[in-house]
């Protein structure tokens, strides 16, 4: 008996570049959307938002939907069709503001030619918001939080708001209360833009508020005292071996213990005694351990001497916390 022939899939080819790109009214690229291979190029785009075709504006509750029938690809084969989306966002994550943006779609094929359809849309904004703005006593801002709220007055008041704000370990968030109602406020991690506990002081807390249906803007400041509660979480710092003498295969390791389970990021800095930085290091602030190959920035091996490790940790919480310790490399030989 003789077996028979196994079919043979056919190969799929995809020998088109699709570019699917958003300019603003200046000629600047947005967003990209797409980059990828397809299947065949694209003679015709069906758009959608929500369930209206071929829309002209799109507006904060909804998404450009870019519909490409008989274009596939990898991920969309068999299918018939590859659908891709844009929701107002630029290529920071931000939203865009209201105007009018175009849609460049493009196919180049194996030989240089290409195919280009360009569709306008305009972007409509109503935007009704409460913003918070922390900032320092510099007057720089070290934080804003924003976010959209389906009722709002034409007023904004700080008058309920205490002199303190206080933020202890177990990580409560301050409620800035700006208004009369039930949902009137915003809350606050005391963090700044990234991600860090601030520290104790003096900061001018400001609430601005926005109301689509009057138009009216709005906005209360007050100055506050910021006391934060600290967190010490590193117990131990250790450089071993201390010192270090031949035969120690060329390493030494900083080890730490934790107060309790902790996830973070560590830096340690070696600095000699002239103050003059030999190597930094960065690790896992819960694996408790960072290894130094006793080379310096430069790849060179550090000379004999003393040596001052600075540990500086931020758990995922935000807080920080740092440890110096001296060690020394007595001998290599």
């Amino acid at each position: 008996m003789t077996p028979s022939p196994s079919a043979t899939p056919t190969p799929v080819n995809y020998p088109y570049l699709l570019t699917i790109t958003i300019y603003n009214e200046a000629g600047e690229i947005v967003r990209v959307i797409a980059s990828e291979a397809v299947s065949a190029p694209v003679t015709s785009v069906e758009y959608y938002a929500g369930e209206v075709a071929n829309p002209s504006v799109i507006s904060d509750d909804s998404k450009l939907e870019i519909r490409l029938p008989r274009v596939e690809t990898r991920s969309t084969f068999g299918t018939g069709s590859t659908t891709y989306y844009w929701d107002a966002i630029n290529a920071q994550s931000q939203e865009v503001g209201t105007g009018v943006y175009y849609i460049k779609i493009e196919t180049l094929d194996q030989y240089g030619h290409t195919t280009t359809l360009i569709k306008d849309i305009t972007v409509v904004r109503v935007d009704q918001y409460v913003e918070l703005n922390i900032y320092n006593s510099a007057g720089e801002i070290i934080r804003q939080i924003k976010q959209k709220k389906d009722a709002l007055g034409d007023t904004v008041s700080l008058s309920s708001l205490g002199d303190r704000l206080i933020f202890t370990k177990a990580g409560e968030n301050a409620v800035i209360k700006y208004g009369s109602n039930i949902g009137d406020y915003i809350l606050w991690d005391g963090k700044n833009q990234a991600g860090e506990i601030v520290a104790s002081g003096i900061y001018e807390v400001q609430v601005v508020l926005k109301n689509a249906k009057s138009g009216a803007i709005s906005e209360a400041s007050k100055t506050v005292t910021v006391l934060r509660e600290g967190k010490v979480y590193i117990k131990d710092l250790k450089a071993q071996p201390n010192p270090y003498t031949k035969g120690n295969f060329g390493i030494i390791i900083f080890t730490w213990q934790l107060e309790g389970p902790e996830t973070g990021e560590v830096r340690i800095r070696i600095y000699n005694v002239a103050g003059e930085l030999v190597r930094q290091l960065t690790g896992d602030l819960g694996v408790g351990m960072i290894v130094w190959d006793l080379k310096t920035e430069n790849r060179h091996y550090a000379s004999r001497g003393i040596y001052i490790a600075v540990m500086d940790a931020k758990n995922s919480e935000g807080y920080k916390d740092s440890k110096v310790i001296k060690f020394a490399i007595a001998s290599y030989k």
